[in-house]
C-alpha cells in the first residue's frame, strides 16, 4: 500500500465502493504519516464518510475526531462541477496547502454521462488527465483516480483506453502495473 503514496498520477482500477473503502483508509493513513499535510478529496459520489473515519481513528489508538480537519473534500455531482473541480481549485489548493495525497473518485463516472456528447466526453478525459498529471509532477504529490475499469470499458470503451494510457501506473487488484506492461495488453 506505500506504492500508493509516491507522488505521481496513478489510476486505482477497483468497484467503486471497494475504491471507496481504500480511499477512506488511505486518506486515514497519509493525515497520520504526515501530521501537517492535508488529503484533498475531490468526491463525486458522497464517497467520503466521516464516521468511518472517526471509526478508524478510535480503532488504532487516536481521538475520533484526531486529522479529519486536514481532509480537505470537495464535492461535486455534475460533470461540469466536475471538470472545475479537477482543472481550478485543485490546482489553486495545491499551491496554497501542504498535501500528502490526492483522491479522485469517481473519475469515470461523472464525464461518462449522457450530458456530454461523445467528443465533449472525450475532451473532458483527455485534458482533465493531463492537467492532473502535471499537478502531480509540478507538486510532487500522488493524485490516485479511483476507476471501475470493467464497468467503463464495457461502456465507454475509448475513454478507458485513454485514461489506461495516461497513467504513470495503475493499480489492479492489489498489483502495479507499469505504463510498458500495460502497453502490451
Amino acid at each position: 500500500m506505500d506504492r500508493l503514496f509516491e507522488p505521481g498520477l496513478c489510476l486505482v482500477d477497483a468497484p467503486r465502493n471497494a475504491a471507496r473503502r481504500l480511499f477512506q483508509t488511505l486518506a486515514h493513513r497519509a493525515v497520520h504519516r504526515d501530521p501537517h499535510g492535508h488529503v484533498l478529496w475531490c468526491d463525486g459520489d458522497h464517497g467520503f464518510d466521516p464516521y468511518d473515519f472517526a471509526e478508524e481513528n478510535l480503532v488504532r489508538g487516536f481521538a475520533a475526531d484526531e486529522g479529519a480537519d486536514r481532509v480537505l473534500v470537495k464535492r461535486c455531482m455534475t460533470p461540469f462541477q466536475w471538470d472545475a473541480v479537477l482543472t481550478k481549485h485543485l490546482s489553486q489548493k495545491l499551491s496554497t496547502t501542504r498535501t500528502s495525497l490526492v483522491l479522485v473518485l469517481p473519475f469515470d463516472a461523472l464525464f461518462s454521462t449522457e450530458e456530454l456528447a461523445d467528443w465533449e466526453q472525450v475532451d473532458y478525459v483527455t485534458y482533465g488527465l493531463s492537467h492532473l498529471s502535471g499537478l502531480a509532477a509540478r507538486h510532487a504529490v500522488p493524485i490516485l483516480l479511483g476507476v471501475d475499469l470493467r464497468r467503463w470499458s464495457a461502456t465507454l470503451p475509448e475513454l478507458a483506453a485513454i485514461a489506461r494510457q495516461a497513467v504513470a501506473r495503475q493499480e489492479v487488484l492489489g498489483r502495479t502495473l507499469s505504463a510498458d506492461s500495460r502497453k502490451g495488453a
